[in-house]
């Protein structure tokens, strides 16, 4: 078997941190660095959350992102596989903000609930460039070639990023 990129998971190590997850570290600049422990990673994934005004089936899907982060420590590969479920909870967002509106035939995907609801004005131009965004890296995760190991910073600010544009259009403000 080909070396793989993270731990292969066995009785001794399955509960022990991935080698590869505690190999990051945080801080300004490298005089700075602190490698990040378990609870580091654990206090940024739950930092975001949705507002409770996003749907259940939205919130579902992200809090299973969220665990998928938590547990990237112990499995390097989930922080990939969460950021995958980040993408798919913004995708049920546009689908559930579309699913109380009379929906054109045809507006069956991820692009064309976007560009309906830029139409409707519940995502304004500029929020556009922000989903546009999303699509494109959420179209990058569903359809990959090899399987892809991002760095839990990048997964991180991702999830931030997802809550703070799915909370926008679920907002009442």
């Amino acid at each position: 078997m080909a070396e793989l990129p993270f731990k292969k998971i066995d009785l001794e190590n399955w509960l022990q941190p991935d080698p590869v997850s505690s190999g990051f570290a945080k801080g300004k600049d490298e005089k700075d660095w602190v490698h990040y422990e378990g609870e580091d990673y654990l206090a940024e994934v739950l930092e975001p959350a949705l507002i409770p005004e996003v749907p259940t089936e939205v919130q579902q899907l992200y809090e299973m992102a969220r665990g998928m982060y938590a547990y990237g420590y112990f499995f390097y590969p989930l922080f990939t596989v969460g950021m995958e479920y980040t993408y798919r909870a913004a995708d049920a967002a546009l689908f559930h903000l579309c699913d109380g509106m009379a929906v054109p035939e045809g507006v069956t995907n991820f692009k064309r609930r976007i560009d309906l609801l830029v139409k409707e004005k519940l995502i304004n131009s500029e929020d556009e460039e922000v989903w546009e965004g999303i699509r494109k890296l959420r179209n990058t995760f569903s359809h990959p070639k090899q399987a892809m190991f991002l760095p839990p910073t990048m997964a991180i600010g991702s999830i931030q990023a997802i809550a703070n544009a799915i909370n926008k259009l679920f907002s009442k403000e």
